[in-house]
């Protein structure tokens, strides 16, 4: 099968976060069933076609004016999709920024599949935001976008409630496809990873910003620093903006008693990451609200308890109390607790560890890869009824 992605984000050099690490694993699970793959995403200096193993890739500049950018960006995948030398039997693109509505009126040429992530709206829910006049007209193309595509995927059920309800889409519509991770290359990449000099740490993982939860960690901190004054509290990721100053400065004012027992290591990837996770205690992930989690599953994979949140797509990743720990969003007391409690009984932590080394099992990129085809396949037999 020729198979087509488009989104801006793909790593390294556009791996922004979460659409870029699914289309990643995807494409190359694809790639090794034998299907002939191409994406199609952003240049940050200059446009080139190249292999990524056996993934062809084709970067193309976005010119950042109002309309005139989007226009552009939409006539160079018409004119990627066109030299391609194949036709495309399916092409996929998430629902984020409506990368894909203009190929969505052309079924027959461009028979377009549409990904749920997050859409702007809810984003923007999560993080309490007002919706501009511009955010409405993004929010108008995603969901025209995904109405008129000929097949919709969602990783969990969480997010296609969601969408079905607040864009009238009926939930039969919408296939659910957990995202994938390549668990071997992740427990092959373990086996040789060398130990931090920290030596007593937990980890959050993720952009710290307010969606993420990342205010409500530090609210809960300093009651475990007390019973714990020497364990590390480790932030791996990007600074982000809270109220009139950023996370970090908060993070730091909240725990001022404890500075000294919080790191911040910035963005992080591969090898740094991945040693970080295997030696610490366990991993927090307080999110108020998240579709998926590639954190979470790269955590389970090498062999860590999570403490996250209920009413997310987390629920249909971790059975809590058996392949990891639940807590309610937003309330720190309640996430506090529970770090306690993890951190005072490492009989349940190694426990909850082995589960979910089994449970990590379901989400092999191997086995997902399979099943998008096999999706793929049944909307390209019904397109010909």
């Amino acid at each position: 099968m020729n198979i087509c992605f488009i989104s801006k984000e793909y790593p390294p050099e556009t791996g922004w976060g979460g659409i870029g690490t699914y289309i990643y694993n995807l494409s190359h699970g694809l790639s090794r069933l034998g299907h002939r793959v191409h994406v199609i995403s952003q240049a940050t200096e200059f446009e080139k076609d190249y292999e990524d193993e056996s993934v062809y890739l084709h970067r193309i500049k976005f010119i950042k004016i109002p309309v005139i950018g989007r226009v552009s960006y939409s006539y160079q995948i018409f004119k990627k999709l066109k030299s391609a030398g194949c036709k495309f039997d399916i092409i996929e693109s998430p629902e984020w920024g409506a990368e894909g509505f203009p190929l969505s009126f052309f079924k027959k040429s461009y028979p377009l599949v549409t990904r749920l992530h997050t859409p702007l709206f809810l984003a923007r829910q999560i993080s309490d935001q007002k919706m501009s006049f511009r955010d409405r007209v993004i929010d108008f193309l995603e969901k025209k976008q995904t109405e008129n595509s000929i097949g919709i995927t969602s990783p969990t059920k969480a997010l296609a409630n969601i969408i079905a309800t607040e864009w009238d889409i009926s939930l039969s519509q919408i296939k659910i496809i957990p995202n994938g991770i390549d668990i071997e290359k992740i427990k092959s990449i373990s086996s040789n990873l060398g130990k931090p000099k920290i030596d007593d740490y937990i980890i959050y993982i993720g952009r710290l910003e307010p969606r993420k939860g990342v205010h409500i960690l530090a609210k809960a901190l300093p009651g475990v620093f007390a019973q714990y004054p020497n364990l590390k509290m480790v932030f791996i990721g990007q600074d982000a903006k809270y109220g009139d100053g950023m996370m970090r400065e908060y993070i730091l004012n909240i725990n001022h008693q404890y500075k000294n027992n919080i790191i911040f290591t910035g963005f992080l990837s591969g090898i740094k990451k991945y040693s970080l996770i295997k030696y610490s205690r366990f991993i927090v992930l307080p999110s108020l609200w998240e579709a998926f989690g590639y954190t979470c599953l790269e955590s389970m994979a090498l062999g860590k308890a999570i403490i996250t949140t209920k009413n997310c797509g987390f629920e249909e990743i971790i059975k809590d109390n058996q392949s990891g720990f639940i807590v309610e969003p937003g309330d720190h007391q309640a996430l506090q607790e529970k770090i306690i409690y993890c951190l005072s009984n490492n009989d349940v932590a190694n426990f909850v560890e082995k589960n979910a080394i089994k449970r990590i099992e379901d989400f092999d990129i191997k086995i997902l890869a399979r099943t998008t085809i096999k999706y793929y396949e049944e909307l390209l037999e019904k397109s010909k009824r």
